[in-house]
């Protein structure tokens, strides 16, 4: 089934990769295990992706345009909001400073 239907493969690999990447960054703070879901996900998708560029019969140099969004979006999900962070008040004024 998996030969046949080569993009579907690919589409359900990267949504239940994204799932896991979702998983492991919401994990609490105190939990050193947040890196194992993600881990999971990356050799997941890498494999997936290996897989069916082989059996497409394209080159391996598209695994990383194909990777790109995904790494992309992993990356913002590790991004912390600053006014949660950092417990600063928003600015929300369009006054400018005092000289």
């Amino acid at each position: 089934m998996f030969q046949k239907h080569l993009n579907l493969t690919l589409l359900f690999v990267m949504i239940i990769g994204n799932v896991l990447a979702y998983w492991g960054t919401q994990m609490p703070g105190d939990s050193n295990w947040g890196f194992v879901p993600i881990i999971i996900a990356i050799v997941l998708v890498i494999g997936t992706e290996i897989w069916y560029l082989h059996q497409k019969g394209q080159s391996m140099l598209h695994l990383f345009g194909n990777l790109l969004a995904w790494i992309g979006f992993i990356v913002i999900l590790f991004l912390n909001n600053k006014q949660q962070s950092s417990g600063a008040k928003p600015n929300n004024t369009l006054t400018p400073p005092a000289i």
